[in-house]
């Protein structure tokens, strides 16, 4: 290996991947047909985020050396990178294959099937990685996480109790342990790992986002609905819609009954108003709940930007729905009451917006989050006019509320390809 490549991996391990990338070209004008240096000049482009160019590095190092099995390696961390999770899965496979004795290739492999949310083939590749290397922490780490996702959480914390055995300051493995106990609903044990996270790297978003689920379960509300939110996070993308649509279909079938048999409506009624209740917690619990950790001096500073904007805008529909019942019941006015109508039907869009991932997702959501404050204050403007179009867009207005959460979670749910 010449001197520019040794130099650039130790660049590539202290994170300096500038110039780490400078020395690996430096390398590859002596030697241009060095596959590892191109390989290697991937994943620093990569971290960079210049991810197309990072793909053809490693695609390039593959042409080279076809039979070895870091270029596939890398392209795999690649395509992970840019939520190609299919073409990462198998390249990560190529790599396995080539070498059957690297447990950096089964922790790869891993990584592509979890972000997929196949756990258990995720714990599957992790545990043959460990037949390889007892300790090698990419393995265990994500062995842990796979537990808890699979609802195991005892084994994942002993997993990652074995792991800060062996590296005390291993700050994915206090996340790992932190998320576990989440799951495990013991918020307060938790909030201690995830703050030993941050405290060993202060900018690890994986335990910034467990700190503040950790602070805002401690509300015993809060920590049910996280309950379910976990679950939730564990299930296949088709199995939450089916979770979402059947709750939808069984509130209307037990609403047909109630409306065909009036003798059984009494007892219907009390399931209907607890299940609008819950869809009420479930859409508006993550924004109300970052509001009020706002209040809290520590967690102020834990919410992320995305989770203070959206807490500021339901925080402002929370007024227009306050204040326009109030200066409704104050004036007798009808006005005042289709502006509490609008910061209501606002709320979802404009704290949902704030979730979706930025490219298309956010861009959509924008999009129809805009049209819809657009028609409802058209449809305001409208009725305090005494217009007639006013009920017109008014009732489109409540379409598009009817419509939001199934956009929102839609939209959620998107990963866009970098």
């Amino acid at each position: 290996m010449s001197a520019h490549l040794g130099r650039a991996q130790l660049l590539y391990h202290q994170s300096r991947y500038d110039a780490a990338e400078r020395e690996v070209r430096q390398a590859l004008l002596a030697q241009p047909q060095d596959a590892y240096a191109h390989a290697l000049l991937g994943l620093c482009l990569m971290r960079q985020d210049k991810l197309p160019e990072a793909q053809d590095e490693t695609e390039q190092a593959i042409v080279l050396t076809p039979d070895e099995g870091f270029p596939h390696y890398c392209r795999s961390v690649v395509l992970n990178h840019r939520r190609k999770y299919a073409e990462a899965e198998a390249s990560a496979r190529e790599a396995v294959t080539i070498d059957p004795t690297n447990p950096d290739f089964y922790a790869q492999l891993g990584v592509t099937l979890f972000h997929q949310k196949d756990w258990q083939a995720a714990l599957d590749a992790c545990e043959n990685g460990l037949q390889y290397d007892a300790e090698h922490s990419g393995c265990t780490n994500l062995r842990s996480m796979a537990l808890t996702k699979l609802g195991r959480q005892d084994e994942s914390i002993l997993t990652a109790d074995q792991s800060l055995a062996e590296n005390p300051d291993d700050e994915m493995a206090h996340a790992n342990k932190g998320w576990a106990l989440l799951h495990g609903g013991k918020p307060r044990e938790a909030l201690e790992h995830f703050r030993e996270a941050l405290r060993l790297d202060p900018n690890y978003e994986y335990a910034q986002m467990g700190i503040v689920e950790a602070l805002k379960a401690r509300n015993p509300i809060y920590r049910w609905i996280l309950s379910y939110f976990l679950w939730m996070a564990r299930l296949s993308d088709r199995a939450k819609w089916g979770v979402v649509i059947g709750g939808y279909v069984g509130y209307r079938v037990l609403g047909g009954i109630a409306g065909n048999y009036p003798d059984l409506a009494p007892w219907i009624f009390p399931f209907l108003l607890l299940y609008l209740l819950f869809v009420l917690l479930t859409w508006f619990a993550y924004p109300l709940f970052n509001l009020m950790l706002r209040l809290n001096k520590f967690g102020r500073h834990a919410l992320s930007r995305d989770q203070r904007s959206g807490s500021n805008w339901f925080g402002l529909c929370i007024l227009l729905v306050v204040g326009g019942i109030t200066l409704a019941i104050a004036t007798a006015a009808e006005w005042p009451l289709f502006l509490a109508l609008f910061g209501g039907g606002m709320a979802m869009p404009l704290t949902a917006l704030y979730q979706c991932d930025v490219g298309w997702p956010r861009t959509m959501m924008t999009r129809f989050t805009a049209a819809m404050a657009a028609v409802g204050v058209a449809a305001i403007v409208c009725r305090t006019a005494d217009l007639e179009i006013g009920s017109t867009l008014f009732t489109l207005f409540l379409f598009g509320f009817i419509a939001s959460p199934w956009v929102a979670n839609y939209l959620m749910s998107a990963e866009p390809k970098r």
